[in-house]
């Protein structure tokens, strides 16, 4: 007995754990090494989805001076150097999983600006670098570059956070710059049950919001979007962007390498259409269901040899065992 309530007092221990204790998945990855993008990212422009190659390129050099990464053009016509990728629902693809797997995501992306004229149009550019998006779009969080340099190692950056359309937290900060040429790191953390938002460049800790238990009350998470960059908010801007190892995790990562994607580990990932099935792993396997005409064929021919409608076994007999395949696969 007193082991038996060890056990139970472990199980409710876990039950009464937050989501941010438990292990996080990453459910996304992109490093662009093999010079295709996961089908799940979608590149865009502003009012345009699934963009030519002529906006962009996979031939440049990726992060660390290996392997490959995704590079706009610096073309300005028609904002085509404002490429980004996004994983949304459009078209065949379905975007982020339904239900997310908690209520934590947490989201890194290497960026570098191998061209930047500041000051092009606008010195507060309001170049978009990062806007996720739940429950449609009223509730969001986004991230502006505004492009004015100061003293040449920081940037201003516009943020807001909003819950209902409503701004919990808006207005300007400083960070490290990220267009001096270089690749820099972005890092994105936000648990919607306890209203916690944090942003961090190259490791400095440069967003700490914490607006509390029902901030948010979209619970559970059901995100629409996630973007890797996005557009110029203000105008056009003289400038091209690159981006490298895109994470997309369902919390945040405890510093440990995470696990290969496989077609075996229970996580929908990869380019997969459901749980390890489809995409690069074995087609998804369609359910049987059974309805009225099945029934009513047993009846007809219970004990008998039946016919496919009846025999759903194909034992050569009718009998209790089709009838609880039935009952376990109905379907009206």
């Amino acid at each position: 007995m007193k082991n038996k309530k060890i056990a139970l007092g472990i199980i409710a221990l876990v039950l009464l754990l937050p989501a941010s204790a438990l292990a996080s998945n990453r459910l996304l990855y992109e490093n662009f090494d093999d010079q295709e993008i996961d089908s799940r990212l979608i590149t865009r422009v502003y009012g345009v989805w699934g963009v030519p190659e002529s906006y962009y390129d996979l031939d440049h050099v990726g992060y660390g001076g290996t392997g490959y990464c995704f590079t706009g053009t610096s073309d300005l016509t028609d904002n085509r150097n404002e490429v980004f990728l996004s994983w949304e629902p459009h078209g065949d693809e379905v975007g982020p999983p339904k239900p997310w797997p908690t209520n934590e995501w947490y989201v890194a992306f290497q960026v570098k600006f191998p061209h930047f004229n500041p000051c092009y149009t606008d010195c507060y550019e309001n170049i978009k670098m990062f806007y996720p998006a739940w429950e449609g779009t009223s509730n969001r969080i986004g991230y502006d570059m505004n492009g004015e340099i100061l003293g040449g190692t920081r940037n201003t950056y516009y943020h807001s956070t909003k819950s209902d359309g409503v701004n919990l937290w808006n207005g300007n900060f400083n960070c490290t710059t990220i267009t001096d040429g270089e690749w820099h790191k972005m890092e994105f953390y936000t648990d919607v049950y306890l209203g916690i938002h944090r942003m961090w460049v190259d490791g400095e800790l440069c967003r700490d919001e914490n607006h509390g238990i029902g901030a948010w009350d979209d619970i559970p998470f059901d995100p629409y979007y996630f973007t890797v960059g996005s557009i110029d908010a203000s105008g056009v801007s003289d400038f091209s962007r690159a981006f490298d190892e895109i994470e997309i995790w369902d919390g945040m990562p405890d510093g440990t390498p995470p696990p290969a994607e496989t077609c075996s580990d229970g996580i929908q990932n990869q380019d997969e259409t459901g749980i390890d099935c489809g995409g690069v792993c074995p087609e998804c396997e369609t359910p049987v269901t059974y309805s009225l005409v099945n029934f009513i064929s047993l009846l007809n021919n219970w004990l008998g040899a039946g016919d496919e409608d009846s025999d759903v076994n194909n034992d050569g007999i009718v009998n209790t065992r089709d009838l609880g395949i039935m009952m376990s696969g109905w379907s009206n």
